[in-house]
């Protein structure tokens, strides 16, 4: 009897216990939530007018901000039109500070031939499905015939009608830019989901036009760059989902345009396009891209450039060297201005 009493008795205690603590817990959150403008040091109605970003900067002063916040790329503009000389009409170029939104453009607005760089909208698409519980990761896609190319990817090689799981799909198209992945996932989505994600990404489909895909769509630099923004701040798809496609492009195969201006061990998810030959349609001029965002610590930035005319080999010098001033422009900001604070 005697241990029943005492086994309730510890019961209620803990119960007891238990309570408290979320009570504690509870009013710690209310009062957190409450008061976050105290303790972040700042006040909405004082500063209701002013970027609320500001609060969650590590920076005091104006001099602090103004050394590490980049409002202005005309130095690299410039630097950059030097190096391009007279392919800078064959050339197009994007560049974006993530944090401020601060860009830089030649050519942004001009019309390329996308070739793999189209590959991240379909991988969003598919990953849209998913999201929704249309398909999962494990989903079959079956391999016909008609989808096989080899020109990049290795999964031409399995047998006619394989199924084929939806991520490993999605992996090689991405990692290894298989563009038999990218035709079995473009020819497993509708016009409406295309349209979805086209429309998302400030982006024509390129199945509104009559003749594709034997004659092929055009974007900009400005244009592809937004699939990059769209998935750095995760509005399309979910954070899981986000991150994961973005993991993939961190691991291309594909490492000696963006990635080598960059020193070793700087994150960069990005995704290279090559285009001699669009469907049936032989293009007069070889197109030569990368696109992507680099994880500069506190500093990401999107950076894509885009070529026409001009020999893979010296494209992917061209595209080297603009990382590289891209990268140490940011880098070295704070000098620029005279503006060092650290």
């Amino acid at each position: 009897m005697k241990n029943k009493n005492y086994n309730n008795l510890s019961f209620k205690i803990i119960i007891i216990l238990i309570s408290i603590i979320f009570i504690a817990s509870l009013t710690a959150n209310i009062y957190f939530l409450f008061n976050f403008e105290k303790l972040s040091g700042s006040s909405t109605s004082e500063f209701s007018l002013l970027n609320p970003l500001l609060r969650l900067l590590k920076y005091d002063s104006a001099e602090d901000r103004r050394a590490n916040t980049i409002v202005s790329f005309n130095f690299l503009r410039q630097n950059i039109e030097d190096l391009l000389g007279e392919q800078k009409k064959q050339t197009g170029i994007y560049i974006e500070d993530l944090n401020t939104g601060t860009w830089m453009g030649i050519n942004e607005k001009q019309k390329f031939v996308p070739a793999s760089l189209i590959k991240v909208a379909f991988a969003m698409a598919a990953l849209k499905k998913v999201d929704k519980g249309i398909w999962t990761m494990d989903t079959n896609l079956l391999l016909q015939p008609k989808y096989k190319n080899k020109k990049y990817g290795e999964l031409y090689k399995l047998a006619d009608f394989s199924d084929i799981p939806l991520h490993l799909v999605i992996e090689e198209m991405i990692i290894s830019s298989d563009n038999t992945a990218v035709s079995m996932i473009y020819n497993s989505l509708t016009k409406e989901e295309k349209d979805d994600i086209f429309y998302h990404i400030g982006q024509r489909n390129p199945d509104e036009n009559p003749e594709f895909p034997h004659v092929v769509e055009f974007y900009s630099p400005k244009e592809l760059a937004n699939a990059y923004r769209v998935l750095y701040n995760s509005s399309f798809l979910t954070r899981k989902n986000s991150q994961y496609l973005l993991e993939l492009l961190s691991k291309t195969k594909f490492r000696q345009e963006i990635p080598r201006g960059l020193p070793s061990g700087v994150n960069i998810a990005h995704k290279i396009g090559e285009a001699t030959m669009a469907s049936n349609q032989k293009l007069e001029q070889v197109s030569f891209h990368d696109c992507g965002i680099v994880y500069y610590p506190q500093r990401p930035y999107m950076i894509c450039v885009m070529t026409e005319g001009i020999a893979i080999k010296d494209a992917s010098n061209f595209i080297a060297s603009i990382s590289e001033k891209t990268y140490n422009y940011i880098s070295e900001y704070d000098l620029i201005f005279g503006q060092k604070t650290k």
